[in-house]
């Protein structure tokens, strides 16, 4: 059985894995993205959003889309907007570096292999790492 978060990437099979996690991932944060913002703007709750989080919403969006079309550097794209959000909510005291910023760093470096895997097998049938 394969396991789907696994970092060995071997096959084609792995790589798509890794890569609809990748999706799938960017996907949820565009949904709690838009959830916490609509919360903070109707006064909800205060969590440091306001109508400028949509812009980072829809950009997302436009990562896991081309994430999900495979597009070479998407995954690296991902993976520095995504630290680079965490590092700006850190720095203002917003949010703290904990363990789900770590899962997610993950989930987008495996999303990283996967597209570079894929990329560089996507004409083998069976390819293989040796």
């Amino acid at each position: 059985m394969l396991n789907r978060f696994s970092f060995e990437i071997k096959t084609l099979n792995d790589a798509n894995n890794a890569i609809q996690n990748g999706v799938y991932l960017s996907l949820f944060s565009v949904v709690i993205t838009i959830l916490f913002t609509t919360l903070s703007i109707y006064g909800y709750m205060n969590l440091g959003f306001n109508q400028y989080s949509f812009i980072d919403a829809i950009v997302m969006l436009f990562i896991a889309f081309s994430i999900w079309r495979k597009l070479k550097y998407s995954a690296i794209v991902a993976l520095i907007y995504y630290l680079t959000n965490q590092v700006l909510l850190w720095i203002d005291g917003i949010s703290e570096p904990g363990f789900m910023v770590l899962v997610f760093f993950l989930i987008y470096y495996q999303a990283t292999l996967g597209l570079f895997f894929y990329h560089q097998n996507k004409e083998n049938e069976n390819p293989t790492i040796t």
